[in-house]
């Protein structure tokens, strides 16, 4: 709670900005602020290598983003001068309204001599912050020794599908978890080219693609490929593989923080692992990559964590109103279409609703009608009481559903995953591919610019997964970061989106700026 207000925490887990430490503000501001577009309100310092710099806290205060502050004496081997460090750590940012909370160590408790330094040196230098000795229990029966919080595991840690948050009872939206996640992420094509030799992207597991995961060969997140290769299709090509994967872990973070939002105050949080990297890294975790481009994870948490957001539940078929704003809202009108990958509309239905000040509300449950494709897409729309839409949200969805059957470990301790049912996404490669109809305007001032990008989709068929970009030049590299309000979004027949995005003029290194627009199935118009 802040100030006698309670906020539901959907965040992630902030690791040191640079391997090298060469730590730059203007980095730092980047970082901050792609969290605060995404409505991400909290930033768990992990504190492994570097106690935060000032310029963190400040731009954390400054964009309004909490943080929690890992302690980490563990790494000091000599008790008292670890107690020092802490007690200089807690001295220097004590002062900063954004730090909200501390954690003793990660996945293990501090011996008694440091976790009792710890709680008197925060009840004496700044006892407004709470405090927990462990960052959160594996077994679920242990978690009131942590302060009542969980941590992930190899599962979240590898792959989440979508249904998790919602199914599963010991890992799933309620309570606290302080490193779930939803596994592995793919970095975008443009950063996989930046990050290697083309002669080295595919196929993988090339000795350079390994050097830029978590363990050398993959085989970490072997389930994450197997998952995308059981879900949308085994790709062909190293630009088939990042597409497929900005939709694998789109569908996946979007589910996520939805789940958080439709069982809050069940459910008060989450900071998944993990936020960002220290250096150039795919498949691994990250919802901002390192070279400060963003994909599908990244604008998966985005879209559900809108202020005010319609969206649907993986368990039991129902739609809801979600809202973070502290007042009331009638009369709002939801409707729900579900149509078949030939954009056939098999089933429609509208509500009005009602939602509570922070709360939430749920408008009906879905009635599946028969004769759907095995890859279907269920539309969701949100109007106002003077009907302007204030929130959209379009699900790829299967008629199989997804059930694990086991996971554990082989014999040689490798993780395995096994599903006795998965979604099956691969009806989504029968999509005719879209000409889209794409006018733009990009404007500059005081050293930022803009692009304002109007989409209209005059075609019988859905524009899968539409990303956008302004480039350096006809040709060039992507301009990163670029702050786009929404991407990575679809576009039903007869749509029409106006997206903006922000960056900064220097950032084009002297060429002209291009807009670029492209998709899973999509082509641009002239």
């Amino acid at each position: 709670m802040v100030n006698g207000k309670r906020i539901l925490i959907r965040g992630a887990a902030w690791m040191t900005s640079d391997m090298l430490l060469r730590l730059d503000r203007r980095r730092y501001d980047v970082l901050v602020r792609y969290a605060k577009e995404a409505n991400l309100n909290m930033l768990r310092s992990e504190g492994f290598s570097i106690r935060e710099t000032e310029d963190f806290f400040n731009l954390c205060d400054e964009y309004g983003v909490m943080v929690t502050q890992r302690l980490f004496g563990r790494s000091i081997p000599n008790e008292e001068l670890a107690i020092e460090c802490v007690k200089d750590t807690i001295l220097r940012i004590r002062n900063h309204p954004s730090l909200v909370h501390f954690l003793g160590h990660d996945e293990t408790f501090p011996t008694e001599n440091l976790d009792q330094a710890y709680r008197d040196l925060i009840a004496g230098y700044t006892p407004e912050r709470t405090y927990q000795p462990h960052s959160g229990a594996f077994a679920i029966a242990d978690r009131f020794k942590t302060g009542g919080t969980r941590t992930g595991s190899r599962q979240l840690w590898t792959y989440a599908d979508p249904t998790h948050y919602y199914v599963d009872t010991e890992r799933g939206a309620w309570g606290f978890a302080q490193s779930g996640g939803i596994g592995g992420v793919i970095a975008p094509i443009e950063s996989m080219r930046r990050m290697m030799p083309r002669d080295a992207l595919w196929p993988p597991w090339t000795d350079t693609w390994s050097f830029h995961t978590v363990i050398q060969g993959g085989r970490y997140f072997d389930t994450l490929r197997e998952a995308l290769n059981a879900r949308y299709g085994p790709p062909v090509s190293i630009e088939e593989f990042c597409m497929k994967g900005q939709a694998l872990n789109y569908e996946s973070a979007r589910a996520m923080y939805e789940a958080y939002g439709r069982n809050k105050y069940s459910a008060t949080g989450i900071t998944q692992w993990k936020y960002d990297t220290a250096w150039p890294a795919s498949p691994t975790w990250q919802l901002v990559d390192w070279y400060l481009l963003v994909g599908g994870a990244y604008y998966g948490a985005k879209k559900a964590c809108e202020a005010l957001h319609v969206q649907y539940s993986y368990d039991d078929n129902s739609v809801w109103v979600v809202n973070a704003y502290y007042r009331d809202f009638a009369d709002l009108t939801v409707t729900a279409r579900i149509l078949n990958t030939d954009m056939t509309e098999k089933y429609a239905r509208r509500a009005t609703v009602g939602v509570a000040a922070d709360g939430n509300a749920r408008a009906f449950t879905i009635e599946l009608p028969e004769g759907l494709t095995k890859t279907y897409f269920l539309s969701l729309k949100l109007n106002d009481a003077s009907g302007k839409e204030v929130s959209s949200n379009l699900y790829w969805l299967s008629t199989a559903p997804d059930v694990i059957e086991a996971q554990g470990y082989t014999q040689d301790r490798e993780f395995f995953l096994r599903y006795k049912s998965s979604a099956d996404y691969t009806g989504l490669a029968e999509l005719p591919p879209v000409k889209l109809d794409v006018a733009s305007e990009i404007t500059g001032e005081d050293g930022e610019g803009k692009a304002r990008v109007r989409i209209h989709n005059s075609t019988e068929h859905l524009a899968l997964m539409v990303h956008v970009a302004v480039t350096k030049g006809e040709n060039g590299l992507e301009v990163a970061p670029t702050f786009w309000e929404d991407n990575y979004f679809s576009l039903l027949p007869g749509e029409t989106r106006t997206v903006s995005g922000a960056f900064a003029s220097g950032d084009l290194d002297g060429a002209t700026p291009v807009v670029k627009v492209e998709g899973w199935n999509v082509r641009v118009g002239k």
